[in-house]
């Protein structure tokens, strides 16, 4: 899409997307990308057309939870553009658009009980999710409860941002047969092999 046919990605407001303070100021132009720019570029494309994104590496620190936030904001600013509004080039609300800590959500959907069921109908309202750490210190159930969820944003057509501190074997192996082919088949997967950036 052209751009000057949306807004910047600077022009929303992220704490409306759930997004922590730390990570609000996270955009593709703040990353340092030299070297790795054929990836991010990749990134950016699957932000800008809805498609699932997984950003696996066991490095800490070296831009996934960056850039899964700056492809959330990406997406937001391309594709909630509203051409009934052209003339004031107005956007769907940012909490359309929601970050989650899927360690902290794990857990809550592992004790949600009763409440489960619509606290998914709940989550995959939105028009994408990110989830953050996938797979960190987390039980079976919770990761279970995980897949469900993944699962419905398929069926919903939610747009999911994956990010965990895995590599690609071990993130392979720790989800369900079916959920991980639904995954491959929809998701662009990039490995942060590299070191941390600057």
């Amino acid at each position: 899409m052209n751009p000057a046919t949306y807004n910047s990605d600077h022009e929303c407001y992220p704490h409306k997307m759930g997004i922590p303070p730390e990570y609000q100021h996270c955009r593709f132009d703040n990353f340092r990308s030299e070297g790795i720019k054929a990836r991010i570029n990749s990134i950016i494309q699957a932000a800008e057309s809805r498609s699932w994104i997984v950003m696996l590496g066991k490095t800490t620190g070296n831009g996934k939870t960056h850039n899964a936030v700056a492809a959330m904001i990406r997406s937001w600013a391309v594709n909630t553009y509203m051409p009934e509004y052209s003339s004031v080039r107005r956007h769907r609300p940012e909490d359309w658009y929601k970050y989650y800590n899927a360690r902290k959500l794990g857990v809550e959907l592992e004790n949600a009980g009763i409440k489960f069921s619509s606290k998914v109908d709940e989550i995959v309202d939105h028009t994408c999710i990110l989830l953050d750490e996938f797979g960190r210190a987390m039980s079976d159930k919770a990761r279970d409860r995980l897949e469900i969820l993944i699962d419905e944003c398929h069926s919903n057509r939610v747009q999911l941002i994956i990010t965990a501190g895995m590599t690609p074997a071990e993130f392979n192996n720790s989800l369900d047969g079916s959920i991980l082919r639904r995954i491959k088949d929809h998701a662009v997967m990039v490995h942060f092999d590299w070191k941390r950036q600057g």
